[in-house]
């Protein structure tokens, strides 16, 4: 069977007792995990995510700076993402976005200008973005629409919305991405959305550590466990599991251009 893709994970934030990255690598590609995407959350794992990329064949980076980073950034900074962003086996710029669950909106204007100049840096990249949105999906769509001006495409993560905003994301050339909480026997609203998206949209992440499906759920999350949420995506659409193996990995080649 085709491999799966875990489009969405922090190798730099996995946990002491999960073991070393290595041996996490090792467990995923025994569960026919042949690609991972590290994603970092600020400047504190830029590095990190580039050391991986580098030590490992099959893992590739984002660069970016997560919504809620409480970091204070320079240009100094900006300048260095925008050059580490530019390495070859960096597919991606993210995770960034807008989020307003833990404060309201009058509070996060910052968040408007650090979003602003990411997706600035991947359209001059050339590369997509990873979108986190959180309490706020019309403002982040705004923005995607508006300073994106259609020149940007990228992936909505770890998506809880309902098919009316996966649509928008949709139609603004983004791809819809699900998690572990699809595994979950009461979300109900995510297994909608899964069976609207269709199938040639449609990626698969774990964000691990966080968010382990089900039958995991409650422990340390970690690539391997990717399988899981294809195993769903399968039952949701109600088609074979290599059927729709081999359409995520089409996807996750046509978006990432690997």
């Amino acid at each position: 069977m085709t491999g799966w893709m875990d489009t969405h994970c922090h190798l730099c934030l996995l946990k002491e007792e999960q073991g070393s990255t290595l041996e996490v690598m090792q467990r995923a590609r025994a569960n026919n995990v042949h690609r991972v995407l590290d994603v970092s959350t600020g400047k504190d794992n830029w590095r990190c995510v580039l050391d991986n990329v580098l030590v490992f064949d099959d893992v590739y980076g984002a660069i970016g700076v997560h919504p809620t980073s409480e970091a204070v950034y320079a240009e100094d900074d900006w300048q260095t993402m925008a050059a580490l962003a530019a390495h070859e086996k960096v597919i991606a710029i993210g995770e960034c976005g807008l989020d307003f669950y833990h404060a309201p909106e009058r509070e996060c204007g910052h968040q408007y200008e650090r979003f602003e100049r990411q997706i600035e840096l991947a359209k001059q990249l050339n590369k997509p973005l990873i979108i986190h949105t959180r309490n706020s999906s019309p403002q982040t769509l705004a923005v995607l629409r508006d300073v994106g001006k259609g020149l940007v495409t990228g992936i909505m993560h770890c998506f809880v919305e309902d098919k009316e905003t996966a649509q928008q994301a949709l139609d603004i050339g983004f791809y819809i991405s699900f998690s572990g909480i699809s595994t979950f026997k009461n979300a109900a609203l995510v297994h909608e959305t899964m069976s609207y998206v269709p199938l040639d949209k449609l990626l698969i992440e774990t964000d691990a550590p966080y968010l382990a499906p089900v039958p995991y759920r409650g422990k340390l999350n970690e690539p391997a466990y990717v399988t899981q949420v294809g195993a769903r995506v399968a039952e949701i659409k109600g088609l074979p599991i290599d059927v729709v193996a081999a359409q995520l990995e089409i996807n996750a080649r046509c978006l990432f251009g690997i």
